[in-house]
């Protein structure tokens, strides 16, 4: 229960080594035949005990995730969005803690899907400020929300962008453009 104490543990790939070889090398051991494992965590970082389990046999293991917010496939038949507890922490006091968190650590303690410290999608460390007229030829594309507000949930954000290519043939988002909500609202 809870191998994982803290921000500071889970990013530390010390503590997260020692985690991983107790229970390879303790726990494992130490089960009885036709025993079972039942591992309860909070999901703080990618590599922690259950994402390394998983990673080394994901057909081992059945894996029941509880979001606070109601993901697609939700094991409670939920609606996407709709509060775990809403007795407990409503849809607008998980907000609240979502904007005091920061997505990481909303996405790791509240969704229980951990998030690298450097980014899922764009790794941090590789962007770079740029000029604001950028020679080279240009494109605008744009994700459309396909989400209107229901109930507490809030809508995805449509966004827009123009990328450039470069001459030397990098490329850069030059400007980027946020709405809120779907695009026929």
């Amino acid at each position: 229960d809870d191998p994982v104490k803290s921000r500071e543990d889970a990013d530390s790939e010390r503590i997260r080594d020692i985690a991983y070889n107790w229970f390879r090398a303790d726990l494992v051991t130490r089960l009885k035949p036709g025993g079972r494992i039942v591992l309860i965590m909070t999901r703080w970082h990618e590599d922690d005990l259950a994402g390394r389990l998983l990673l080394d046999d994901p057909d081992r293991w059945r894996v029941l995730k509880l979001p606070a917010l109601a993901e697609a496939g939700d094991p409670l038949g939920r609606e996407i969005g709709t509060p775990l507890w809403p007795e407990w922490e409503s849809g607008d006091q998980l907000a609240d803690k979502r904007r005091a968190l920061g997505e990481r650590d909303w996405a790791a303690l509240f969704q229980q899907s951990p998030r690298p410290p450097d980014g899922a999608l764009f790794k941090t460390a590789l962007i770079e400020a740029v000029p604001a007229s950028i020679p080279g030829k240009s494109v605008r594309a744009w994700d459309l929300a396909a989400t209107k507000a229901l109930g507490t949930r809030d809508p995805d954000w449509t966004v827009g962008w123009r990328m450039t290519k470069t001459p030397v043939g990098r490329f850069v988002i030059d400007d980027v453009v946020r709405l809120r909500g779907s695009p026929d609202e």
